[in-house]
């Protein structure tokens, strides 16, 4: 997951539909954590209602 954001050039990793097998068995800073390996941008744990403005593109 997180070596395919790394080599789109994405900035930021938003993790949805993860669950543990117990909850409370792992919190959203590990699941970012873990998922996040090996990518330089930022990871998010993701919840109902995030929402994130991207930036506007200028195509020349």
């Amino acid at each position: 997951m997180s070596s395919v954001a790394q080599c789109a050039g994405a900035g930021e990793l938003i993790l949805h539909h993860y669950l543990p097998a117990e909850p409370g068995a792992i919190t959203e800073a590990d699941w970012a954590r873990r998922a996040g390996q090996g990518f330089a941008g930022t990871t998010t744990a993701g919840q109902d209602g995030l929402r994130r403005k991207l930036p506007a593109r200028h195509l020349t």
